[in-house]
């Protein structure tokens, strides 16, 4: 807890040289540096900690651009996406069409080619997002969840990164549970694979 509070003092000193017009790069990366140190946070009301790093994530993304910076820029898409997914201050139905907006934007730039692993986690997130979605059609919205947590798990593996695995498979069993097409012994018989799959180790 101490080592996060005094990582903001040292990241707030050099913001008092690193200015945006004169080092906009560095200025972008602390900035960054502090979203996700109140994302992690401990100290303090989460909600407003969650509300500071969405700031900073905010002022970030005015000097990353996806054609100078791409991958900074995806990032701070993904972590902005995550940041408002987890809200819990303004309108909830918002607060998920953004995080929607912002993984989508993410995913224009992480490619399992390219970013596999970081094309897997904005996967299993906005996964996550259209699972909490209260816009658009309700069948859709799952549809679209049950997609993205199969496209994470073709990267997550047991071997390579257990706990993702482990984590994508326990929603993707919630998701099949309350899927509304397809046949529904054939869902629930998914939905239980998928729950009994996270106990294997």
């Amino acid at each position: 807890v101490d080592n996060q509070e005094k990582a903001a003092a040292h990241f707030e000193a050099a913001l008092t040289v690193f200015s945006r017009n004169a080092h906009p790069h560095q200025w972008a990366q602390l900035q960054n540096n502090l979203a996700v140190m109140y994302w992690n946070r401990t100290r303090g009301e989460r909600a407003e900690n969650l509300e500071t790093a969405i700031k900073h994530f905010e002022a970030a993304l005015t000097v990353f651009t996806r054609a100078a910076n791409p991958h900074q820029w995806a990032a701070t898409q993904n972590n902005l996406g995550s940041a408002y997914r987890t809200r819990t201050r303004g309108d909830r139905a918002e607060n998920r069409e953004k995080a929607i907006t912002h993984l989508d934007a993410a995913l224009t730039v992480f490619t399992r080619e390219a970013y596999a692993h970081d094309w897997a986690l904005a996967h299993n997130n906005l996964a996550i997002a259209y699972l909490d979605r209260t816009r658009g059609d309700p069948a859709e919205n799952r549809e679209k969840a049950i997609a993205a947590f199969e496209a994470a798990l073709t990267e997550f593996t047991i071997e390579t990164y257990p706990q993702e695995w482990a984590q994508a498979h326990h929603n993707l069993g919630i998701a099949y549970a309350g899927r509304t097409l397809g046949e529904s012994v054939a869902n629930r018989s998914k939905a239980i694979e998928d729950r009994k799959s996270t106990r294997l180790n």
